[in-house]
């Protein structure tokens, strides 16, 4: 989608106008959620880690949202109201009146806490998305594939994106996968890097092959030569003798890799 500033607002608003839900989602294996039965300790450090303000509310997986969080409401419940002294002034010196009111270890559930979350088609215009979160006042629409399952998210920010480039604040890192050199032969790679941005930097040359013509990513090209998802710590090699180990995996994705030109595996 558009990220340039320069591109004049007559497109961007076409392109807007154009768009459909699939082009913009936040993919799946992105997605950063929270259980429903997870602590409110819990929540509050994946709000911390994630630097979001909503994130989604899963009960057994992530096929099975159940709404959404607000960092807001969620401080709402653990600090008590702000007391008043005998003028009606706060009292904001007062260090007891902060302490938490809510058990930390109550999970995410009986919080009380969770929103209603929309659920969308991946076909749906984007214009009327964003009439949709207009209407029923919610930031944040769960994309779903034709058998009911996660396909991704997506929230208000991504739809004004569309039309004014990136929205970056004082919690967004560079989301640019890194490909970072650790000695003249071996390279730490997000596995979210482009095969094309990689094999540039690592040097060698570009697979071929039919198997290879969809990936994008290195990630891919590691699942294709294993033929699965590999598991970490896992070492593959492919024609060239490059070897891949798995650095960072879960059950979902690969997430960081290690690879290794042939003079550094000999």
């Amino acid at each position: 989608m558009a990220e340039n500033i320069e591109t004049p607002l007559s497109d961007r608003v076409e392109e807007f106008q154009q768009a459909r839900v699939e082009d913009i989602k936040v993919p799946r294996t992105d997605i950063v959620s929270v259980q429903l039965q997870a602590t409110i300790a819990d929540v509050l450090a994946s709000f911390r880690a994630a630097g979001h303000s909503r994130l989604p509310v899963y009960g057994e997986t992530l096929d099975d949202l159940k709404g959404m969080v607000h960092i807001r409401d969620l401080i709402g419940c653990i600090l008590p109201d702000e007391p008043t002294d005998r003028t009606g002034d706060a009292e904001i010196n007062d260090s007891a009146s902060l302490r938490p009111t809510l058990d930390l270890t109550v999970s995410l559930e009986d919080s009380g806490s969770i929103r209603p979350i929309l659920f969308v088609p991946p076909s749906m215009p984007v214009p009327r998305l964003l009439a949709r979160m207009k209407d029923s006042r919610t930031h944040m629409a769960i994309v779903v594939d034709e058998y009911g399952g996660t396909d991704g998210l997506v929230s208000l920010e991504d739809l004004l994106e569309v039309v004014v480039g990136a929205i970056e604040d004082e919690h967004d890192q560079d989301s640019t996968p890194e490909i970072r050199r650790i000695d003249d032969a071996t390279f730490l790679v997000d596995a979210r890097a482009r095969i094309d941005d990689v094999f540039e930097a690592i040097g060698g040359e570009m697979p071929e092959g039919d198997a290879f013509d969809e990936v994008e990513t290195i990630g891919g090209y590691v699942m294709t030569l294993a033929g699965r998802l590999p598991d970490k710590g896992e070492i593959l090699a492919d024609s060239q003798e490059r070897t891949f180990e798995i650095v960072g995996a879960d059950p979902q994705r690969i997430s960081m890799m290690r690879i290794r030109n042939p003079e550094a595996s000999s």
